[in-house]
């Protein structure tokens, strides 16, 4: 028998124009049409939706230790997104979980296609750079992707997913610092069916959605078809070039076949594609005091950033292109003895274009052209089973090569000698691991559970300014981390975990550099030591669960992208820098509450507190490049508080099914920038961040109603929707270099429209 399809949607082609329907939308629904004929005369005479059973809460099992489990039961500190609500509020990719999980926070990265900026408890990396880890891993299917680029996956077709916190050494692909995001899309179903949405918004937003399934060979081999295609004007006004953005068009689309010739092996193969044609837009924060404001229009300089952020000056279109083939290979087979062996073969290429006006004004200043490939390879293989009735084991080997090259053009406007420079970059990263976890349950109320991973990492780097310098680089790292938990289960509603983790990330070198001694000095890796404490529990008759967690956090040579200038005769004015912050210390505490009152309304509640400093950060000042302390920093993308309130009802009419969904998220305040303010009255000791690149607290409002009539065939389902609601302006990055300008990205505005849907 097949599996059976875990959510089964995902979205269908259309064209730029939004009130026209694409051809491919088109087809999908006459699909549907025709695959169903035969059920409309079935479906047409049905009585209405009835109200489900009265059971309390549904079980919820999570993959977060490479283990099926209950969420409840699983010791570690995991969120299960509701993946059905955030579609419900036109939530289109991961970055609409920001806030709704405690202390997670995710970005978009302006300057790169689908790239996200990611914090997990107060670590974050936010640079498209691809010589740099991520700290956050984004697992799709069992593939780590390592590069923040293509990060922003679409929620169509998503079956699961689940937001691991806290350092991941041993079972996740590479090994991350900050968290993991675990992604898993819908199975082929292996029977006739799939799901078909258009849909329409302000700022001329469109998006048409389809999937569709089918046996080829009943029982034995089926087919999974889907395709998104999106677009959008965008809500920033360039009043230079009389145009609109970030205007964005994106088309993701492919197949999965998923074989299973006996009930002992199952194989998954997906091919798919992600494009992205759009602009990059960057408003000017430039104050009074910088170079480029000595020559900018009055008006674009000193601005204020809860309006005019939706308005900018760059002289030229900026556009943006990025274009990722990839390909992913399942294979499962169940052996004696209750074990299982998985092999997991991921492959993925991508081609990135950008122009960017870094400076945001109508004057030639500074402006940057990156033309970029990029290909990762890993392999894995597992094996996991029980040894004794109280002990099992997940155990495994991995490996993962990537090749990034980059050439990046920089023009410099008359203020900065009017020239361009040519940079020629690229990197070979190789990492080897093996891995072993045990779950030993060594007492009727205790578990143990005992993990480590032992890692290699090499990378070799060249670097290369024409008529300037050539850098060639390697250097190599290894890392043993390990992992220790233990649970007590008093009775069958609660449990009580303490777990010590290890987290590591690679070194590496400097992607930006621009002179030869920063291309030639590697950054070393970092490593995290996380202690938390944590209780799970739920009452008897399932109505409410409660989850609560307090963590601590050291961090050796934390790694941190600083922005600087560069000696007089560089080939740049500037350069990025990733340097290891001598220490840094992270607390805080996480909770979440689910409730489900009555059968039709569920209620969740979650709130997350950081408190984080650096004991030492010694770097080199962006200005003078003397020796400069920076502890009194706060770490970038680092909200004191997260917190969010959502309820979802559903009830059932005279033709079907009502949804109503309403979600309120709170972001409090942080810093985009690690860069020192220069009003700070001791600049030999500063205890400011740049003042302007912190944000103003964020707190959007979501709501949707829905409607599925049941009574005719195809099941049709109209939706309304409105995100931030109460109209939230203001800051939401900011990228600072001393002296020379700043960049600014706004947030996104109320947005609102109409959802039309079938199913069959």
């Amino acid at each position: 028998m097949l599996p059976q399809d875990l959510s089964a949607a995902i979205h269908i082609g259309h064209r730029t124009q939004p009130q026209k329907l694409n051809p491919a939308a088109c087809i999908a629904l006459a699909i549907a049409c025709f695959a169903s004929g035969g059920v409309w005369a079935q479906s047409a005479g049905q009585p209405a939706a009835a109200a489900p059973a009265d059971t309390g809460l549904e079980e919820i099992i999570v993959t977060a230790r490479q283990r099926n489990e209950s969420l409840q039961t699983t010791p570690v500190s995991v969120t299960a997104i509701n993946v059905a609500n955030l579609e419900e509020t036109h939530a289109i990719t991961i970055q609409d979980i920001s806030g709704s999980v405690p202390n997670v926070f995710i970005q978009k990265q302006p300057s790169g296609g689908e790239a996200a900026a990611i914090s997990i408890r107060g670590i974050a990396f936010a640079d498209i750079e691809k010589s740099f880890d991520p700290a956050v891993g984004v697992v799709i299917d069992g593939i780590y992707s390592g590069t923040n680029t293509g990060q922003l996956l679409d929620f169509f077709d998503v079956a699961s997913i689940e937001v691991l916190r806290g350092p991941q050494g041993t079972l996740f692909g590479r090994n991350t610092t900050a968290g993991v995001i675990n992604v898993r899309r819908t199975l082929p179903t292996g029977e006739y069916g799939g799901e078909a949405e258009v849909s329409y918004g302000n700022y001329a937003t469109s998006q048409e959605k389809g999937v569709f399934n089918m046996p080829l060979i009943k029982d034995v081999l089926a087919l999974k078809l889907f395709e998104d295609h999106t677009n959008t004007n965008g809500y920033v006004r360039d009043v230079t070039t009389g145009t609109e953005g970030p205007q964005s068009t994106t088309n993701n689309f492919g197949a999965a076949l998923l074989y299973t010739p006996t009930t002992s092996f199952q194989g998954l193969l997906t091919l798919e594609a992600q494009n992205f044609d759009g602009t990059t837009e960057n408003s000017s924060g430039n104050i009074t005091g910088f170079l480029v404001c000595k020559a900018a229009p009055a008006v674009e300089c000193n601005r204020n950033y809860s309006n005019d952020l939706y308005t900018n000056f760059s002289q030229f279109p900026t556009p943006s292109n990025y274009t990722s083939p990839a390909a992913t290979l399942e294979l499962t087979q169940d052996l004696s003895g209750n074990f299982k062996l998985k092999s997991i073969t991921g492959w993925r290429n991508s081609t990135e274009l950008y122009l960017t006006d870094y400076d945001a004004t109508s004057i030639p200043f500074y402006e940057t052209i990156r033309n970029q490939y990029y290909r990762q390879f890993s392999q894995e293989f597992r094996l996991s089973g029980n040894i004794t009735d109280t002990l099992d084991v997940v155990s495994g080997l991995y490996y993962f090569n990537s090749r990034y090259d980059i050439q990046a053009t920089t023009l410099l406007g008359p203020l900065l000698g009017n020239r361009e420079t040519n940079q020629f970059a690229g990197q070979t990263s190789k990492s080897y691991a093996g891995y072993a976890d045990l779950d030993w349950q060594f007492a009727e109320q205790f578990r143990l559970s005992l993990g480590g991973r032992m890692t290699h990492d090499e990378k070799i780097f060249n670097n290369a300014f024409p008529g300037s310098f050539a850098a060639n680089a390697s250097d190599d790292w290894n890392k043993f981390t390990p992992k220790v938990s233990v649970d007590y289960r008093p009775n069958s509603v609660v449990m009580i975990y303490a777990s010590f983790a290890e987290g590591y990330r690679a070194g590496g070198f400097n992607g930006r550099a621009s002179t030869l001694q920063t291309s030639l000095t590697p950054y070393q890796p970092e490593t995290v030591d996380s202690y938390e404490f944590g209780v799970k529990t739920e009452t008897t008759d399932r109505r409410l669960a409660f989850d609560a967690a307090v963590f601590y956090s050291k961090y050796n040579n934390k790694q941190e992208s600083i922005i600087r200038l560069t000696p007089p005769g560089s080939p740049s004015p500037q350069e990025t820098v990733v340097a290891n912050a001598a220490t840094a210390k992270i607390y805080g505490f996480e909770t979440e509450i689910t409730a489900r009152p009555i059968q039709a309304l569920t209620l969740n509640l979650s709130a997350g507190y950081l408190d984080s400093h650096y004991d030492s950060f010694e770097t080199l000042n962006a200005t003078t490049l003397k020796p400069i302390n920076l502890s009194g920093l706060s770490l970038i993308f680092n909200p004191k508080w997260t917190a969010s309130a959502s309820a979802s009802y559903a009830m059932p009419t005279a033709v079907g099914m009502a949804d109503l969904t309403g979600s309120y998220r709170h972001i409090a305040s942080y810093f985009t920038s690690i860069t020192p303010d220069p009003s700070n009255p001791n600049p030999a000791a500063p205890t400011l961040n740049y003042l302007s690149s912190k944000t103003r607290p964020y707190n959007p409002v979501d709501l949707s109603a829905g409607l599925t009539i049941d009574r005719v065939a195809l099941h049709p389902k109209v939706n309304l929707y409105v995100r931030n609601l109460l109209d939230d302006r203001g800051e939401a990055t900011e990228t600072v270099v001393p002296g020379l300008f700043a960049s600014v990205t706004p947030r996104e505005p109320r947005t609102f429209g109409v959802e039309l849907g079938v199913k069959f």
